[in-house]
């Protein structure tokens, strides 16, 4: 009884002991305000003071970003002593708004103390070429082609565009000719001087009525706030690709296995010479449908403009096929023709296919 009596003893006497120690920090945070990013790393030094009766001693400080570096006091600070954490910030190829936080971990109570520094470093011309290449206006965009790769029909999908306002009045975004499958907006809506934002763009594909490559574009317009300057103002186009694909991940292995099976009677089609005269060459080939529930072609394109394609049908019944027109617009093509057309259909197994179209033309 009497060593548990001098063990609950102890514990409290520790825990008053912890409870006595702290340090007083002068300041949490600092805010360097706006500074070039040619002015190099900033620098501040955060203050603190011991203002308890026994010692303490800073144990560690962590820094959240490599960009931030920290010097800090190591010796054993005395009553009524002070100690300091200098926090250090690299801003070369950082340009934009930024707060970071820095950990300072102490054997007193509490434990964890975090001081923050916040800032906006005005980029440099070359930081701003490199990761801003585009232009419009001033506003300036790390790009404005926009690939959203493979896209589950049904699904969304949201991709970012970068932005920096490289301009002394703030900009904001303004955007027309959406398609309706689209939902654009910037965050913030209204960039300031020397600032970042952000562009969001979310692909409905439930709403693309294409199949395979879907191409779209809508137009953004820099336009300023606070100054009708017309110099900083600007206009382009967000050009938008994606490739829509079917679901077939709900399909069970009863509805594969009675599943439509495409089948082309070729994957190559070789016009032979063109003579530039005669300007138009055709050529035709056969999809089949070789399984046990229709076939839906769902299309049959290429990105080729001198090539047209045709089908007669949408829909192969099972055992039938359909004749598909090739035609080639030799104008349309400098000495050779080799270019891709690809079939989209509802056959899961192979739900796309290709024909390779080549041929040369003689002037």
């Amino acid at each position: 009884m009497t060593r548990v009596l001098f063990t609950i003893v102890l514990i409290l006497a520790t825990l008053l002991a912890q409870a006595q120690s702290s340090a007083t920090w002068l300041t949490t945070t600092h805010h360097f305000g706006s500074f070039s990013e040619e002015a190099g790393k900033m620098s501040y030094v955060f203050n603190m003071v011991n203002t308890t009766d026994s010692n303490m001693r800073i144990t560690n400080v962590r820094a959240t970003c490599g960009c931030t570096a920290t010097q800090y006091t190591t010796k054993s600070i005395a009553p009524g002593d002070t100690a300091s954490v200098t926090v250090t910030y690299n801003p070369v190829g950082r340009p934009g708004q930024f707060e970071k936080d820095i950990y300072v971990y102490t054997n007193a109570s509490p434990h964890k103390c975090t001081l923050t520094i916040k800032g906006n470093v005005i980029a440099s011309p070359s930081t701003i070429q490199a990761q801003y290449p585009e232009s419009v206006g001033a506003l300036r965009l790390n790009r404005r082609i926009v690939p959203f790769g493979d896209i589950t029909k049904g699904r969304t999908r949201t991709q970012f565009i970068n932005v920096y306002n490289s301009s002394h009045d703030s900009l904001r975004a303004e955007f027309s000719h959406v398609p309706e499958l689209i939902k654009v907006d910037m965050i913030p809506p209204v960039a300031s001087p020397g600032s970042t934002a952000t562009i969001t763009i979310t692909y409905n594909s439930d709403k693309d009525k294409n199949w395979g490559l879907s191409q779209h574009n809508f137009t953004i317009e820099a336009i300023p706030v606070l100054h009708t300057t017309a110099a900083v103002a600007g206009i382009a186009d967000i050009d938008i690709t994606a490739f829509i694909n079917e679901n077939f991940g709900t399909l069970t292995q009863e509805q594969r296995q009675n599943a439509p099976v495409a089948k082309v009677s070729t994957d190559r089609i070789n016009l032979g010479a063109i003579s530039a005269t005669d300007s138009i060459a055709t050529a035709t080939f056969e999809i089949s449908n070789n399984g046990k529930s229709p076939l839906i072609i769902r299309r049959i394109y290429t990105l080729a403009k001198g090539i047209s394609v045709s089908c007669k049908k949408t829909k192969i019944k099972p055992g039938k096929s359909a004749k598909v027109s090739v035609t080639a617009n030799a104008a349309q093509f400098s000495n050779i023709i080799n270019e891709k057309l690809l079939i989209i259909t509802n056959d899961p197994t192979t739900p796309q296919q290709s024909v390779r179209i080549v041929g040369t033309i003689n002037n």
